[in-house]
Order: C-alpha cells, then sequence, then structure tokens
C-alpha cells in the first residue's frame, strides 16, 4: 500500500503535467489532495482522498467514524466545491502565473550571484528551494540564522527537511511580487559581501 500526498497537485505550473500516483499504483495506494495549499484555507479542515480498493476504504472510514471524523462541515464543503468550480480554477491560474513571476524573480536575482546561490525552479505551490553551497561563508550559525540576522530574512533551513538539506534554504514566495524582491535583494547583498 503507498499513500501518496498530492496536496500541490492542483498548482503546477504551465507545461508541467502531474500524473497521480494512482494511475501508477491503483488499486494498492491512497491519494490525499485538497485545495488547502492552492487556494489557502487551510483552516477549513478540508481534504479529499481516493481509495480505490474497497476494503481498504471501509478500513479507513471505521478509522475515522473512530476518531469522530465524519468529514467537512457544510462551509469548508462549500468551499471546496467554489475552489473546484470555472471560477475557482480561473483564480487559480491567475495566482500561477502570478507567483510564477515570483518565482522567476527569486531565480533571477540568484544568477547575479556569481554561482554563489542557485535557485531549484518548483514544478508546483510557492515555496522555492535554494543551494547555498557554493557560498562559502565561515560562519558556524546556520544559513536560516545567518539570512535572518544580517539579510533580515527569514528562510527555512534545509536541515529542517534532514541531512540532504545541508546547503540549502527554502524560501516562501506566496507573497507580494515587492516583498520577494526586497527579500532577495538583501540576500544577494549579503551574499556579495562575503
Amino acid at each position: 500500500m503507498i499513500l501518496s500526498d498530492e496536496v500541490w497537485s492542483d498548482f503546477t505550473f504551465q507545461g508541467i503535467t502531474h500524473t497521480p500516483l494512482g494511475k501508477l499504483a491503483s488499486p494498492n495506494s491512497i491519494t490525499i489532495f485538497g485545495p488547502t495549499k492552492s487556494f489557502n484555507i487551510a483552516a477549513l479542515g478540508i481534504s479529499l482522498a481516493i481509495i480505490p480498493d474497497k476494503k481498504t476504504r471501509d478500513a479507513v472510514r471505521q478509522q475515522y467514524s473512530k476518531g469522530g471524523f465524519f468529514g467537512g462541515n457544510v462551509f469548508s464543503e462549500v468551499a471546496l466545491q467554489a475552489c473546484y468550480s470555472p471560477t475557482g480554477e480561473a483564480w487559480l491560474n491567475e495566482l500561477k502565473t502570478y507567483i510564477n513571476k515570483n518565482v522567476d524573480c527569486v531565480v533571477q536575482c540568484c544568477q547575479k550571484s556569481n554561482g554563489r546561490l542557485i535557485a531549484i525552479r518548483p514544478e508546483s505551490g510557492y515555496l522555492v528551494w535554494i543551494d547555498c553551497r557554493n557560498w562559502k561563508s565561515s560562519d558556524p550559525r546556520s544559513l536560516s540564522e545567518i539570512f535572518k540576522s544580517d539579510a533580515r530574512v527569514w528562510l527555512s533551513d534545509g536541515t529542517e527537511f534532514g541531512e540532504g538539506g545541508s546547503g540549502f534554504v527554502r524560501i516562501n514566495v506566496g507573497c507580494q511580487l515587492e516583498t520577494v524582491q526586497l527579500a532577495m535583494d538583501r540576500i544577494l547583498q549579503l551574499v556579495l559581501k562575503n
């Protein structure tokens, strides 16, 4: 059995095709997705699960019932329908176009770092990884501490996600372009100074 978290699947950028795991592993899979990330409605507590195998689906329902989970409330169900309506789709497409400009900003600023920073363009979502391994800082603090203290930009340190994240930071670009530009200008100024 494979559990696949595909919460970012509806936020793929133009030219990227998402292939649900269920198409490849069905019926031995459970796919979980929902509008919480793309439509910024995590507080509504609504998501979906696709469970092709009836026996597994019934077992999951039974566990949900034991835990007191009976489905979303009326408000969250209406919000879910609105998100996946033609109007919601149009809104999401506009958002992805805007966020892609923010991603472009990060990529372009990193290209000005003389190879010290390399942005990894996401296929989906509003989180961009930046490879800082070519930046030779002798500072013993974590990368996120350095950027927070010296550039006044709060980033997620790659090590928060495991050892493989060493030398990386993650920036959230789900905001106004001006905010991303300001953050990247501060980061670039710090990196080029050292």
